[in-house]
């Protein structure tokens, strides 16, 4: 028996504009029995559109466009999915089987995207090239600004089943070689199919805080660790990203490199000697009463020799 999840408690999105967001936890824990939501130990499979990934006006000569084929985007589902699956602290393991020919899927656009989402393909997660932006505008009523949507979508007591991805290929930059700039975007909604919430550690600070500013409590005249914030600290799993070749933070974000995402995917799926190897800080977040435990309070601790990339975020009542 498959349970279709509640499929608007799950979307989320990865856009310009601000998002809800959590914090270095689990997307979807069941209220009965405080479980989060990940897959069943073993190889899950990723299976990918069959069309192009993106076609894109190039705006230096415009109307002309530019295509990104669609082993562009194999290489985006392929390189996502390893990083996942290669951080030594965790058991998740994903393997890319094929395109949606592999499963009798057609290629999909905003006129078909209900064969992939809102039905049940034979489990694993599977990933759509939105290449003209028809199933983000037709299907989801959004523009160009809504980077990416991945949710779970089937799952029965803790274990998700399958997945979905929808990858917008009108938000790739024309001039983005290979996709690399987007491949953050990528590799970030992956994380949410297979479970992960989102991270409030650095990126706050960079996108928002003037380059140096906010990376501490607001009330300290100094801190005790340097405050050189730069591009290549915004966490993968942080709720915006900007895909502009030169300036933006795609290629930061695509590499898994924060102890914050690294420690999320292990907590969902812990491998050999996780937590018990690593340490560990436990403790309460209670009112001004002294009693009445808070929920919704980021807590981040940071190295004091390495504070952005060595530095954790966590939001106490996530798995409540």
């Amino acid at each position: 028996m498959r349970n279709k999840l509640i499929l608007s408690l799950l979307l989320v999105s990865f856009c310009f504009a601000a998002t809800a967001a959590f914090a270095g936890g689990p997307l979807v824990v069941d209220p009965v029995t405080g479980k989060a939501y990940a897959y069943a130990p073993g190889t899950v499979p990723v299976y990918y559109d069959n069309g192009d990934f993106a076609v894109v006006y190039d705006w230096n000569n415009y109307p002309a466009t530019v295509t990104f084929p669609n082993s562009v985007g194999q290489h985006v589902v392929e390189k996502g999915y390893h990083d996942w699956s290669a951080i030594p602290s965790t058991s998740f393991h994903a393997n890319v089987v094929g395109s949606f020919a592999s499963i009798g899927l057609p290629d999909i656009n905003g006129s078909n995207a209900d064969l992939v989402i809102g039905k049940w393909n034979g489990g694993g997660v599977d990933v759509i090239f939105d290449a003209d932006g028809s199933v983000m505008e037709n299907f989801f009523g959004v523009g160009s600004n809504v980077l990416g949507i991945s949710s779970p979508e089937f799952g029965e007591n803790g274990v998700i089943t399958e997945s979905w991805t929808v990858l917008n290929g009108q938000a790739v930059a024309f001039d983005d070689t290979d996709a690399q700039q987007y491949q953050g975007v990528a590799t970030h909604e992956f994380g949410h199919s297979i479970g992960l919430a989102h991270t409030q550690t650095n990126g706050a600070a960079y996108f928002y805080g003037g380059w140096g500013e906010w990376v501490g409590p607001a009330t300290c005249g100094s801190l005790p660790y340097s405050t050189n914030l730069t591009v290549d600290d915004v966490e993968t799993m942080y709720p915006f990203s900007n895909p502009t070749p030169g300036s933006g933070s795609g290629i930061a974000q695509a590499n898994i490199h924060t102890s914050d995402d690294i420690a999320a995917i292990s907590d969902l799926y812990p491998g050999t000697g996780w937590p018990q190897s690593y340490g560990t800080i436990s403790g309460k977040i209670l009112d001004v009463d002294g009693k009445t435990p808070l929920t919704g309070v980021n807590v981040i601790v940071r190295s004091l020799s390495d504070p952005y990339t060595d530095a954790n975020s966590t939001m106490s009542g996530e798995w409540t």
